[in-house]
């Protein structure tokens, strides 16, 4: 089986390439053709040769034969001063060989196509916002989160969202999170559902994770979770969707607590529920 040529392009926020940049991997599906490190080029592009797995999905006692050809992997780009991005890549199909003379047509060999995708790194001023902007790297609270992002960053995805710029904002004793809803735009008569469905497949997972590994935080009081998300106007899919975030906030104290199972999810929603804003054009 042919090795699958994979390349990621890596840029600054300003569409630069980044020459610094660097690849790590973890292997789900197959592995690389050679060993790291993977190191961006002049232009900042990386590329990683893949040996997909191949799997016999039919087994021995039948004489047709159909293969899986996967090539799937977790990716981290990091650069020097910038904000690592993370990734997924499943990339399948498959070969069929007939045995009977009549259904020859039906046989097939799994293409190994290239694959490439563009990787935006963010540089580390642009993750802080409100009063963290002007703080040294050193200071504390932006240890914490910068740790805290690199480690739920995969969670995040999983759950369906990703960091937002800026991601942390931090003003009047209240810490914010920002992230950007990667689910399709609502498309409904009523936008509220959104929030409900944001703030239950994501807020509260990460609540409970600031709530165990985040806080507590020395001077932070509130703990904001934002989500940017889009939406279709009055159920129109011909329009264009329009920008909206979907907000939770509560006390740390009541976020630790929620953690902890000393306040259950009923009360904590009741007491802090998911507000749903719709922004305006150039609103962030």
């Amino acid at each position: 089986m042919a090795d699958q040529p994979l390349s990621f392009r890596v840029l600054d926020s300003r569409d630069r390439p980044l020459t610094t940049a660097r690849l790590t991997v973890e292997p789900l599906a197959g592995r690389p053709a050679a060993r790291g490190p993977y190191q961006a080029d002049e232009e900042g592009v990386i590329h990683l040769m893949w040996r997909p797995q191949v799997i016999d999905e039919m087994g021995p006692k039948v004489s047709d034969r159909v293969y899986l050809v996967r090539s799937a992997l977790n990716w981290r780009v990091e650069a020097p001063g910038c904000f690592p991005a993370l990734g997924t890549i499943d990339l399948r199909d498959k070969s069929r060989q007939v045995q009977a003379p009549e259904l020859k047509a039906l046989n097939r060999q799994a293409k190994i196509s290239p694959y490439g995708t563009v990787v935006v790194l963010r540089r580390l001023r642009e993750v802080w916002g409100g009063g963290l902007a002007g703080r040294p790297d050193g200071d504390p609270l932006k240890r914490a989160c910068l740790a805290f992002a690199q480690s739920h960053g995969p969670v995040a995805n999983r759950l369906g969202a990703s960091w937002a710029w800026p991601a942390f904002v931090y003003e009047g004793r209240t810490l914010t999170l920002r992230l950007e809803w990667l689910g399709a735009p609502w498309r409904g008569a009523e936008e509220a559902p959104l929030a409900a469905r944001v703030g239950l497949m994501a807020g509260l997972p990460l609540f409970m994770a600031a709530g165990q590994e985040l806080l507590p935080l020395p001077g932070v009081e509130n703990l904001s979770l934002v989500f940017l998300n889009k939406y279709y106007p009055g159920n129109d899919e011909h329009a264009m969707a329009k920008q909206a975030q979907v907000t939770i906030t509560a006390p740390a104290a009541s976020v630790q607590a929620l953690a902890q199972g000393r306040l259950g999810v009923g009360p904590f929603l009741a007491a802090h529920p998911p507000a749903l804003r719709k922004l305006d054009p150039g609103d962030r």
